[in-house]
């Protein structure tokens, strides 16, 4: 392999986080619009869903968008790819269903936000603009008159 070859694919993999790779599993619970259980050969892993932040279950569009989550993913094999983990132990993953991106789709219904605060791979892009296409058609929560954001309303559920 030349230097400049071996070079640019080192470099490739050095933007790569040492984290990210992919396993098959099959979703067996939906705990709300944003996170699931996968079964994973043997072991049940709870994966929040990258780079969206769905209603919480108590708030206006919670129970829909769970329901919506679960229309997608329930009982179905899915591709996790690893992100991260949060500080609740948790996994965080771009789940893919059917070969397509849950996050994006999820956005695309109107059902969660892109989550700003963690969304940084290039994917990230085509869900904001996925979100102002739901924000423009009124799909899903944005046809509520002033939709609360997720982290908002866990912030104030707090006071």
């Amino acid at each position: 392999m030349p230097i400049r070859a071996f070079a640019l694919l080192t470099f490739l993999l050095l933007l790569l986080p040492s984290f990210c790779f992919a396993w098959h599993g099959r979703v067996v619970a939906i705990t709300d619009g944003d996170t699931l259980t996968v079964l994973r050969e043997y072991e049940q892993v709870r994966i929040r869903i990258y780079g969206i932040d769905a209603p919480e279950r108590a708030q206006p569009w919670g129970d829909r968008a769970r329901q919506a989550l679960g229309d997608l993913v329930h009982d179905r094999d899915v591709e996790v790819q690893e992100m991260a983990h949060d500080r609740y132990g948790r996994t965080v993953a771009l789940v893919i269903a059917r070969g397509r991106d849950v996050s994006l789709e999820m956005v695309r219904r109107g059902l969660a936000w892109v989550y700003e605060r963690y969304c940084r791979v290039p994917a990230c892009e085509v869900m904001r603009r996925a979100q102002t296409e739901a924000q423009a058609t009124r799909s899903g929560l944005w046809a509520a008159p002033d939709p609360i954001p997720p982290w908002e309303w866990r912030h104030h559920s707090r006071l």
